[in-house]
């Protein structure tokens, strides 16, 4: 603990002294620039929803030196400016200019929580395309199929989900969708009684076909990974094992990401599973 907090206070005497008037590497530091007030705020919420891609800052509470920060938050910094200025969409063909605006802080607010709202089952069916995302990525997403109709705002929800989030909000979907047949009707239900063990409302029949799909890619995973005798003996106590290597924070939005890319090193690492 003392250790820490050393190195906490060099960080921050270190820091300080680079900043001083008296120091020849100020100019260079306030040349680097600090991000905004605004784009830490943006951040900071983004990174309230457990089920977006998380976020790591770099710096303390004298401030976050945009040079410092991972690739992603830099971009996400540059993108906040241009918006601001009113540059960002200025060049962009398949952008109807009546569609762009300057946003205030609370609109972007909103906007993430908009996001949030579509990177969930209940509003999105491949709703893993928004949660696997980046921040910046709100504001264009190069890799996401071109615009094909620059008129209508719809076409934009996957390529500029902030311009559409701009000008509409996020419907959910219908409850039109049959539960799909599964191979592991006990394993989904186990699975489904943890995620909704604090909810009021019971699960969607989308948000099941979810738990359903994700209970056969972790069976294929485990089938990969271990011999049949050791699955046979985590099979019992696997959707606990799922919730537990989620850190306890389990939902339908988060069930793909634990099951993918975590369960098997939390398997491993607490040797339920010896490869």
């Amino acid at each position: 603990m003392a250790v820490n907090s050393q190195r906490s206070f060099r960080k921050k005497s270190a820091l300080s002294a680079l900043l001083s008037p008296k120091n020849t590497d100020r100019k260079r530091v306030l040349k680097a620039g600090f991000l905004s007030s605004e784009a830490v705020y943006l951040i900071k919420h983004w990174n309230s929803y457990t089920h977006l891609k998380p976020l790591r800052l770099k710096g303390n509470s004298q401030g976050y030196i945009i040079q410092e920060q991972p690739k992603y938050i830099r971009k996400f910094n540059r993108y906040l400016v241009d918006l601001q200025k009113g540059r960002l969409y200025r060049t962009k063909k398949d952008v109807y200019s009546k569609f762009v605006r300057v946003p205030s802080l609370q609109q972007l607010k909103k906007v993430i929580d908009n996001y949030a709202l579509m990177a969930t089952s209940e509003y999105t069916d491949n709703y893993e395309c928004f949660t696997r995302r980046y921040i910046h990525e709100i504001f264009y997403s190069p890799f996401s199929p071109p615009i094909k109709d620059k008129f209508d705002i719809n076409s934009y929800r996957y390529r500029y989900p902030l311009l559409y989030l701009l000008n509409t909000s996020p419907q959910p979907l219908y409850e039109t969708v049959p539960k799909v047949r599964t191979k592991y009707p006990s394993l989904v239900k186990n699975i489904v009684a943890i995620i909704t063990k604090n909810s009021k409302e019971p699960l969607s029949n989308r948000g099941y076909n979810t738990v359903a799909r994700c209970a056969s890619l972790a069976m294929a995973t485990l089938s990969k990974e271990v011999s049949q005798e050791q699955l046979c003996n985590v099979l019992p106590s696997l959707p606990s094992l799922i919730y537990k290597a989620s850190n306890e924070k389990l939902s339908v939005e988060t069930l793909y990401t634990v099951v993918n890319y975590k369960l098997v090193p939390y398997l491993v690492n607490n040797r339920y599973i010896i490869k």
